[in-house]
């Protein structure tokens, strides 16, 4: 299986994800400002795509407060996971896309979580950072995520993506909720955005904005 930076992992049978391992799924109720969505979780994946992070429940509530930026968009969500934020969205009748590794476990549960949420499936775009991305993807003039800074060696593949999504569209930005403290490992993602020519605002509690100018 390949990792997030498109290498192969050194053993296919390390892990509970060997023949012997089963998945176990668990339908929450979790509330996204003013929406009861209903998601499937479930017990392990290598890159932690398998549970609604915390972040996204705030991070929620600032996007009901700030609904100019996401007006009349088209936005791609970078590391979808269980796909919650992007349902959100779309049932606030968002143009949304979602994206995340390419792995067949990921957009099937996706999929499973609009079905429950009653919204048809989602249009998703498996993306590995830093690969290049499909020559008919559309433009999008916003994008979002949660809580995607775990992994620091992922950061420069990460703002490779970034860079190619963000100078696609003049005035396009990327908005950013990361809610999880550990260590200073965000001052290094930070750093090699600023290096790539990109503005970094904080425009809410650990929510960023990042574009090429800050008038964006």
């Amino acid at each position: 299986m390949e990792d997030l930076f498109g290498k192969l992992s050194d053993d296919e049978n390390d892990g509970p994800q060997s023949a012997a391992f089963q998945q176990q799924y668990e339908i929450k109720t979790i509330q996204m400002a003013d929406q009861s969505l209903q998601i499937r979780e479930f017990s392990f994946h290598p890159l932690n795509a398998n549970y609604v992070w915390p972040g996204n429940e705030e991070f929620s509530r600032w996007i009901v407060d700030n609904w100019f930026y996401f007006q009349n968009k088209r936005v791609l969500e970078l590391g979808s996971a269980s796909g919650i934020l992007s349902i959100f969205l779309k049932k606030r009748e968002v143009d949304i896309t979602t994206s995340d590794f390419a792995d067949d476990e990921i957009a099937a549960n996706i999929a499973h979580n609009c079905s429950l949420n009653h919204i048809e499936t989602l249009p998703h775009i498996p993306h590995t950072w830093g690969t290049p991305l499909p020559p008919d993807l559309p433009p999008f003039d916003l994008i979002v995520a949660s809580d995607i800074l775990l992994y620091v060696k992922a950061y420069p593949a990460l703002v490779t993506t970034l860079t190619t999504l963000l100078d696609r569209v003049p005035g396009a930005i990327f908005i950013m909720s990361w809610k999880r403290r550990i260590g200073e490992q965000e001052n290094i993602f930070f750093g090699l955005v600023r290096d790539s020519g990109f503005v970094v605002q904080e425009v809410g509690s650990r929510i960023y904005k990042i574009s090429r100018t800050a008038c964006q």
